[in-house]
């Protein structure tokens, strides 16, 4: 559904349900605490707690929606939650490519590594194998004949590129320098070694198994285990954990010899970006934003005066935060 602002209070809401842990579930969970709603924010793994007086709610995988005349969902805990007035479903999406052919894009989930598989994969969650998360590493295709199965040539794994495809990471500067690795592949294939991009893969591949590893259910063992766990790793395959990106695109940077390397205050920035949200936010109910952004970016040195503010805003969140915990304290005191 279209989503840009939560309802008023008129409209007569006054429980949600946001379903999901991504950019997209935690900006909806924001927005509707701020909005003065109760939040009932159900994730892979999350405790169940109530936090804020109540007003929100983590909870665990949703094992059952009720009828819509009953308002109620059941977690996988075995609690409940009842009164629901909306549900917000924002558990990502999946990857569609109808204008391939199942010779190029093949409709299913890969198998367990090693060896890769030798077509390109899509399982709605991933695609794989792609080298740099872009590229696909393709080695021959088998075809079907009237005289019986041929192995043909797969095309060059530097003419079809994918963007975009990573989440969890800052969007814009990312697919950025992918578009620059892009080109650059393009012009010089060579700068693509195959070899170790699929040593690459196959370690990215254990990674992921590691972290996964506690999390399955696999006590029953054989092939479906290891079918079972190849998808959980192949649904997680794009996902980043938070500084990973910063990693990537200076990887990518050097790839093609570009001179240029992540800022530090991007890093910086973005370990802070809850906070800086949340004093954004008060500086705008309160007018004075438009007085902290007046005339920066105007001087000399645009990017600094830009970070600077940043870390300006940073520091007054924080002792916004120290006030807040103080008049805490002291109410506390006084009962």
């Amino acid at each position: 559904m279209w989503y840009r602002h939560p309802p008023e209070p008129e409209f007569g809401w006054k429980t949600v349900l946001v379903v999901g842990a991504g950019p997209s579930g935690q900006d909806l969970t924001a927005d509707f605490r701020e909005a003065g709603y109760t939040v009932i924010h159900s994730t892979t793994g999350s405790p169940n707690e109530d936090l804020e007086n109540s007003k929100l709610k983590r909870r665990p995988r949703i094992r059952r929606y009720g009828q819509d005349s009953e308002s109620i969902v059941m977690f996988e805990d075995g609690t409940q939650e009842s009164g629901i007035d909306h549900c917000y479903l924002a558990t990502g999406y999946e990857y569609s490519y109808p204008f391939f052919s199942s010779s190029t894009l093949s409709l299913k989930c890969p198998p367990p590594i090693p060896p890769l598989p030798n077509d390109l994969c899509s399982s709605t969650f991933s695609l794989f194998p792609l080298a740099q998360h872009i590229w696909p590493i393709q080695q021959h295709n088998t075809q079907s004949t009237v005289t019986g199965n041929v192995t043909v040539p797969a095309y060059p794994p530097t003419s079809l590129a994918f963007l975009g495809l990573l989440s969890r990471v800052s969007p814009l500067p990312l697919v950025e320098i992918q578009a620059k690795a892009v080109l650059a592949a393009f012009e010089h294939p060579e700068i693509l070694d195959l070899t170790v991009e699929a040593v690459e893969i196959m370690n990215r591949y254990q990674e992921l198994r590691g972290q996964l590893w506690g999390s399955l259910d696999l006590s029953q063992g054989g092939s479906n285990s290891d079918q079972e766990e190849a998808n959980a790793i192949y649904k997680t395959w794009h996902n980043f954990e938070p500084m990973e990106q910063y990693d990537y695109r200076d990887h990518l940077c050097a790839m093609i010899n570009l001179p240029t390397r992540v800022p530090d205050w991007h890093r910086e920035m973005y370990l802070q970006k809850g906070l800086l949200r949340k004093t954004w936010v008060a500086l705008e109910k309160s007018g004075e934003a438009g007085e902290w952004v007046r005339g920066v970016g105007e001087g000399g040195d645009p990017e600094r005066e830009w970070v600077d503010l940043l870390r300006r805003l940073v520091a007054k969140g924080q002792e916004d935060e120290k006030g807040n915990e103080h008049e805490s304290l002291e109410d506390r005191a006084k009962l």
